[in-house]
């Protein structure tokens, strides 16, 4: 007889643990061949102690209990399940069953004829009526964005329904990397690449699902306040050395003092206020201009020197932006987001620190393990650049710059809705024609009067979705050390 074995990870489900409990085991009780594993991923709530008690009360071989103490992620949920699995197939779904077991045997039917199968919510076109919005938009955003990135063909990769053929599950799952809710689209990206055959099913979201989807995000949207956190690091314009092409530095101002003032125009315009992460080699080169920029915005430090960096920097770059504004620094970004120790950055006077970006950039860095919003290190905010939840999808100058700006207005949107702020930043040199350096066309595209007019038609329609303030101010008002969205 097949064995099937199904993973249900789980994180404070204690509101509905117990009727999923009673489902799966009645669920065995007819269907022999199913062994259930709950994970449960370092739940907070009484998740763990219900489940205990309920295998004490109803001791069975067909429903096994993993857990550990600190939340891990939904993706190492599965991949702990999957470890533990010893079957011919190994199927996951939601813990609080978003997707009913009836829907195991047409999944298991299928294995029959691929290697990898997954639920597909477009297929019952029930699952869209009673949804909010923004799942809507977090649904489309996630496959437009992995499909045009992973060149994957799926129309669903999000749905907390897939299963696998034995070896192919062994074969995907060791080589999993991403623990957070994001991880569906590596492990169908990772079928791909290893030629596995890959099948839809229709999955259908069940009705009490749906509502706790709606309740949630009315609750969330009803009580947030958003803020939107624009930056721009004023430095000098060095990107061409990246690419061999050596620049005076004259150069280098002039076209960093070119796209400010283009900035500083349409900043004008929109009556909206900015930080500036500011090189202290370019205040001192600008002096005026950045004496003028901190009546109206804040300063923030860039570093010394934009394309060289030591530890004294940190605090001499503050006391020289202080001295040139007369006004306190607080924060710093490091150039091209490069790590710093934090205990340096605290040590230096600094109160945040906005220098990662919780995503992927091939050749730059990998911090899709870090944490994706703001959190403390004992008493320095540090401020992650935006991203998307689930997929990370970047929202820095670089997508901006690449992508269309319908797709950058759902993801912000995105974003927004679920942190309750976004964290973005470009620089002024891409407000001003740099098509005659020696650039990547990804570096060169809708630079100078494209990009100004494509950032107004952005920051004009954020206008109405949140306010913006200066990173200083959000500081002021993040009293909640400790947290930490990572999925």
């Amino acid at each position: 007889m097949m064995k099937i074995a199904v993973i249900l990870p789980v994180y404070n489900e204690a509101n509905c643990i117990e009727q999923t409990f009673n489902r799966i085991l009645e669920f065995t009780q007819k269907n022999y061949a199913y062994n259930f594993i709950i994970v449960n991923d370092g739940s907070t709530d009484n998740t763990l102690q219900i489940i205990e008690n309920k295998l004490k009360a109803f001791p069975t071989r067909h429903i096994k209990l993993i857990s550990y103490s600190n939340r891990q992620g939904k993706g190492y949920a599965v991949k702990k399940g999957c470890e533990d699995a010893d079957a011919d197939c190994i199927c996951f779904m939601d813990g609080d069953l978003a997707y009913s077991l009836e829907h195991l045997e047409p999944l298991v039917e299928k294995l029959e004829k691929f290697d990898v199968v997954i639920g597909c919510r477009n297929l019952d076109r029930d699952n869209f009526r009673n949804l909010t919005l923004l799942r809507k938009i977090a649904g489309k955003i996630f496959n437009l964005i992995s499909r045009a990135i992973l060149n994957l063909p799926y129309r669903d990769m999000q749905a907390g329904l897939k299963g696998f053929k034995k070896i192919p599950a062994q074969e995907i799952f060791k080589r999993q990397t991403i623990t957070g809710f994001s991880f569906d689209a590596e492990l169908l990206f990772l079928a791909h690449k290893k030629g596995y055959t890959t099948g839809e099913i229709p999955a259908r979201v069940s009705q009490e699902h749906l509502y706790k989807l709606k309740l949630d995000t009315t609750t969330a949207q009803a009580t947030m306040n958003k803020s939107i956190l624009l930056s721009f690091d004023l430095e000098e314009f060095d990107i061409p050395e990246e690419y061999g092409q050596h620049l005076e530095e004259e150069i280098k101002f002039e076209i960093s003092s070119r796209g400010l003032s283009n900035i500083i125009a349409l900043l004008d315009r929109l009556d909206i206020t900015a930080t500036f992460f500011v090189t202290a080699n370019f205040a001192l080169n600008n002096r005026d201009t950045i004496r003028e920029l901190s009546k109206h915005h804040e300063i923030a430090s860039h570093g010394f020197y934009h394309s060289q960096f030591s530890l004294e920097d940190l605090q001499k770059s503050k006391q020289t932006l202080e001295e040139i504004t007369n006004t306190q620094v607080t924060g710093f970004r490091m150039a091209r987001l490069q790590p710093v120790d934090d205990i340096e950055i605290e040590k230096a006077g600094y109160e945040y620190n906005s220098s990662m970006n919780p995503t992927y950039i091939p050749g730059r860095y990998n911090n899709l393990s870090k944490s994706r919003t703001a959190y403390y290190t004992n008493k320095l905010l540090n401020l992650p650049i935006s991203v998307t939840p689930m997929i990370r999808f970047p929202l820095f100058w670089l997508s901006f710059k690449n992508f269309p700006l319908s797709m950058i207005q759902l993801a912000t949107k995105l974003t927004l809705e679920t942190d309750s702020y976004l964290n973005i930043y470009f620089h002024p040199w891409e407000f001003t024609d740099i098509s005659q350096f020696k650039l990547p066309g990804y570096v060169k595209k809708d630079s100078g009067s494209k990009m100004v007019d494509k950032l107004e038609k952005y920051l004009t329609k954020l206008k109405t979705q949140g306010k913006f303030i200066s990173i200083s101010e959000f500081k002021h008002n993040f009293s909640q050390p400790g947290l930490d969205r990572s999925d």
